[in-house]
């Protein structure tokens, strides 16, 4: 009987200490960014919204390459349409070897999570002072992407292969600048306008870099689980990160767009 008392006091000590863990929550603002660094819950495979346009813009470079090297204007044509695809697929919705996602789209949804990010009550005055220089750089990244678009127009509407080559030459370069920027003025440095992928990537790890308390990367238990109140505010639909109870929160959640 006496060993029976003893175990079951070893139990109930061991339920009231299992009861009394803290679950260790990133900040809102870290979650933020981990969605433009690590995961996001509607990109092909759920990766993050920076490495997905490194993908499609990829598969867009490739494409305006072969666009300026093809031989034909039917050609030059199959191959624009086909970094379309990669860059909106909107805009080519038969089909083509993008990742269906659009380099477009995954870069906005980058600026936004940084912005969200700064936005956050409990960011650091380091992610808001920095922030506005990724969101800047992304933002020319889009100001090309929207130059390709309108060349890509050009092309299509082409009655000439000279006068398509000569269009799709420029959609190769911009693709390039938009990978790995473009020091225009060969200052070695690159300013918002010049900057591709790459200087976001490199301006965002500089700023986690300097990060107090330290980045680490954000599970992807809560990176899947913040949502967006109606007040604009946000919270975890399981404050437990997958070992607690049900959040009783109505928002929207991480799904595509806040």
């Amino acid at each position: 009987m006496h060993r029976l008392y003893v175990g079951l006091a070893a139990v109930s000590a061991a339920a009231l200490v299992a009861g009394c863990v803290t679950v260790q929550r990133p900040t809102i603002a870290h979650t933020h960014i981990g969605h433009t660094m690590t995961a996001w819950t509607d990109t092909p495979g759920r990766a993050g919204l920076l490495e997905t346009a490194e993908r499609e813009a990829t598969v867009v470079r490739q494409e305006a390459r072969a666009a300026a090297a093809a031989g034909t204007l039917s050609g030059i044509k199959q191959n624009t349409r086909d970094m379309r695809h990669a860059l909106d697929p909107t805009l080519e919705p038969g089909g083509g070897p993008g990742a269906g996602y659009g380099l477009r789209r995954a870069v906005e949804g980058a600026i936004s999570h940084v912005r969200y990010a700064a936005e956050s009550g409990d960011a650091t005055a380091n992610v808001r002072a920095y922030a506005p220089e990724f969101a800047a750089k992304g933002e020319g990244v889009l100001g090309d992407i929207e130059i390709m678009i309108g060349l890509s127009d050009a092309v299509l509407a082409a009655r000439s292969t000279d006068e398509a080559r000569a269009l799709s030459q420029e959609l190769a370069r911009l693709a390039e600048a938009v990978q790995d920027g473009a020091d225009e003025n060969n200052d070695g440095q690159y300013s918002a306008e010049e900057a591709g992928l790459r200087q976001m990537r490199e301006s965002m790890q500089q700023t986690l870099a300097q990060e107090s308390p330290p980045y680490t990367t954000v599970e992807r238990r809560w990176l899947f689980n913040l949502i967006q109140l109606p007040s604009g505010g946000w919270a975890w639909r399981d404050p437990g990160g997958g070992t607690g109870p049900s959040s009783s929160f109505e928002g929207r959640d991480g799904g595509g767009g806040y």
